[in-house]
């Protein structure tokens, strides 16, 4: 199993970029491997591919394995309402612990999820 970052340039210092990787690197139990890759290269192989802008801080704990648990058993239906239908990208956004700098806070446009084929 391998998860694939596509980082979208956003940031607008050196240290904003430094801090997403220290976060993502640090947040990151060691149990399911990830690639980091630009957008614009061309990725073909891993099991989730991730779009995340690199002006946020990534504080969810271990969400590696939040991620491989929902990738094998499906994403949760339970816990937000009769009427609630899960998707990935509120999935990722919420156990990765995204956090934006800038207003609006907690839109991350830039942000999508998708599972391969």
């Amino acid at each position: 199993m391998l998860i694939v970052f596509k980082i979208v340039p956003r940031a607008k210092t050196e240290q904003e970029r430094e801090e997403f990787f220290r976060s993502l690197a640090y947040s990151h139990s060691g149990e399911v491997p990830y690639q980091i890759f630009n957008s614009e290269d061309d990725i073909k192989d891993g099991n989730i591919f991730i779009n995340l802008p690199d002006d946020i801080l990534v504080l969810g704990n271990s969400w590696d394995k939040y991620i491989k648990h929902a990738i094998e058993n499906g994403l949760p239906q339970y816990g937000m309402g009769k009427n609630y239908v899960p998707n990935w990208n509120d999935y990722v956004q919420k156990k990765m612990g995204l956090q934006s700098r800038r207003p609006p806070e907690g839109i991350f446009p830039d942000l999508n999820v998708v599972l391969a084929t």
